[in-house]
C-alpha cells in the first residue's frame, strides 16, 4: 500500500512538473511576442518622431 502511495505522488508530481515546463514555456513565448511588440513599437516611434 505504501509503495503505491508513493507510487501515485511520483506520478502527480511528474503532471505537475510537466504542467510547470508548458506553462513557463507559453509564458517565455508570451514574453518573447511582447518584447518583438515592443521592438515594433519603438521602431514605429522613431519614425514617427523627426515629423
Amino acid at each position: 500500500m505504501k509503495k503505491f502511495i508513493i507510487y501515485l505522488f511520483y506520478k502527480i508530481n511528474v503532471v505537475l512538473y510537466i504542467l510547470l515546463y508548458i506553462m513557463s514555456l507559453k509564458l517565455f513565448q508570451s514574453v518573447k511576442i511582447i518584447e518583438r511588440w515592443i521592438a515594433y513599437f519603438r521602431q514605429y516611434e522613431i519614425k514617427i518622431s523627426p515629423l
